[in-house]
């Protein structure tokens, strides 16, 4: 048991120093991927024009996986021996199809010698094959893995038959193992594989898609509640305008009705009012002559306007109304009329809206539109139109 030990631990090394990469194991899967690497490794035209270094190299390999075979090539070794066995096998049989295309040196096989050798030995790695499927509790408990672990080490042989073959021109053989190569289970391996990634290609085509519309569906419906959001947003707007407009019509009924232009009252009256009083008087005049379309219509405007001092002003906007400054108030009036004109002049370019509604420039009005009401001017007029 130890010396079987020993023999596939210097197997294993030895495969591994020659570059050998192998499908050893318990679990053997025919993959298309595997199948096509085995074909290109099989393919000695990348392989033709090596120096004396690498000849040598190839000989001392060949060399060694005989050493190999002859320790592990019988039928009473487990398992492991027989997957390292099999490994080298198939190793050499690549070699080989290497040294049938070039000129080696020494006492190195002939071309005719590879290829008989790659004859005999590939029909060896087949018996193999065949009496391990035959009789796996020899070797391997689990059969489950069985077929597919011979299947693809079959279809290995097989190649390399058919490469020997067209090589040594028996054209007839090399058809016949290159048809068995094309036949099931080996050639549907090629068309379940294919199979497979159509399968695969549309399945991703078919999720693709599914996402896009989900994501269109979810857009449409968004722009519909966006929407359907700002369309009740611009009639909470209108009303409340419209609101504000009677109040102020009532308020100023109420009091007996508003100072007309012309009527300049004194300014010991103005100063007698209460700070409620004298924003109703001021809101009043600013609104009826429109003073909030001067783009300069600011407190030292108003205090040049009713002769009244800045402090006063202040305190009638600040302590009598609803506005901190006399500049918002200024803002929200001009900010009514250019709701108007973006309902009622649906020709008018925005900017001009926003000049002609005294704001300063147009980046300064559309943010303050969009601060106060939640919506850009474009679409509080596409929305009104609607």
């Amino acid at each position: 048991m130890h010396k079987a030990q020993y023999i596939i631990c210097i197997a294993v090394m030895s495969l591994m120093m020659a570059g050998c990469t192998g499908n050893g194991g318990t679990k053997h899967v025919a993959q298309e991927s595997d199948f096509r690497a085995e074909l290109l490794r099989a393919n000695p035209s990348d392989t033709m024009n090596l120096d004396y270094s690498e000849q040598v190299k190839w000989a001392s390999e060949l060399a060694t996986l005989d050493k190999i075979i002859s320790q592990l090539d019988s039928s009473s070794v487990g398992f492991a021996e027989f997957d390292t066995c099999i490994i080298a096998m198939k190793r050499k049989l690549m070699v080989l199809s290497i040294l049938s295309d070039i000129t080696m040196p020494g006492d190195s096989p002939t071309v005719e010698q590879c290829h008989q050798e790659m004859i005999r030995l590939a029909e060896r790695f087949i018996a193999k094959l065949d009496d391990y499927e035959q009789h796996p509790q020899d070797r391997q408990p689990d059969s489950n893995e069985v077929a597919g672990y011979c299947s693809f080490y079959r279809s290995q042989a097989y190649l390399f038959l058919a490469q020997a073959y067209a090589s040594s021109d028996n054209l007839e053989k090399a058809r016949h193992y290159a048809t068995i190569i094309e036949q099931p289970p080996f050639g549907r391996q090629r068309e379940r594989v294919i199979h497979v990634n159509y399968l695969l290609v549309n399945i991703f085509i078919g999720m693709v898609m599914f996402v896009i519309a989900t994501a269109a569906v979810y857009l449409y419906w968004q722009r519909r509640l966006l929407s359907e959001k700002n369309r009740i947003l611009i009639q909470k707007i209108v009303d409340c305008q419209e609101y504000k407009r009677l109040y102020h019509s009532m308020k100023s009924k109420k009091n007996g009705g508003s100072a007309k232009p012309d009527d300049d009252m004194a300014e010991p009256a103005l100063e007698a009012m209460t700070d409620a009083e004298l924003f109703d008087y001021i809101s009043e005049v600013v609104r009826r002559e429109q003073l909030f379309l001067n783009p300069v219509c600011d407190r030292q405007m108003l205090v040049e306007q009713f002769h009244l001092s800045e402090k006063r002003i202040g305190a009638a906007f600040s302590k009598g109304s609803s506005f901190r400054s006399v500049s918002n108030f200024v803002r929200d009036a001009r900010l009514e009329y250019a709701c108007q004109l973006l309902r009622n002049s649906p020709n008018m370019p925005i900017t001009d809206i926003a000049a002609a509604s005294g704001f300063p420039s147009y980046p300064r009005f559309a943010t303050d539109f969009k601060a106060i009401y939640s919506i850009s001017p474009t679409e509080y007029r596409h929305q009104s139109q609607a």
